[in-house]
């Protein structure tokens, strides 16, 4: 008898383990969804206020393999990217600069103390509009990026990352 209030003791132990464990990812879906929507709806915003119509982190690849090929990016007004990474911030001639990278791309801009700010922010999601003016093919096997360019940064947004990010 003893075993049998034993075992009803640890599968009720078990079963409400197992409840609050999915409750908990439940919970953290949630967050993860909300999120997505306050980003998603940051982006159409500036989407709308920059009237965007190129984003460089969903760019199908193969369309544009040469240099060339960008010619009707860089003559858009503005461009949108989301998934950056910042290799490094310096200084030339007095003047702060950024280089961000992504799987393909790496860019290099003129930012302003504020912009520096918002890049320095460690726990953030960077979400940026930017306008490439020249944009060339790295020929070079050793690169991690297939393409380098320049511009500047228009704006950008600095997202607080959500604890389960």
């Amino acid at each position: 008898m003893k075993n049998f209030i034993l075992i009803i003791l640890l599968t009720s132990i078990l079963v409400s383990c197992t409840s609050e464990d999915e409750k908990m990812k439940n919970e953290e879906e949630r967050l993860k969804e909300l999120k997505n929507i306050e980003t998603n709806k940051i982006i159409d915003s500036l989407v709308y206020k920059y009237n965007i119509s190129y984003n460089w982190d969903t760019l199908r690849f193969r369309k544009y393999r040469y240099t060339s090929d960008f010619k009707p990016i860089i003559n858009s007004n503005c461009q949108l990217i989301t998934k950056i990474y910042v290799d490094d911030i310096y200084e030339i001639d007095g003047i702060q600069f950024v280089s961000i990278s992504n799987e393909r791309f790496s860019f290099s801009f003129p930012i302003s103390m504020e912009q520096e700010i918002k890049l320095r922010e460690e726990k953030s999601n960077i979400i940026m509009v930017i306008r490439i003016s020249n944009i060339k093919k790295i020929v070079d096997e050793d690169s991690s990026n297939d393409f380098i360019g320049s511009g500047e940064i228009i704006d950008i947004v600095a997202l607080k990352k959500w604890n389960n990010q």
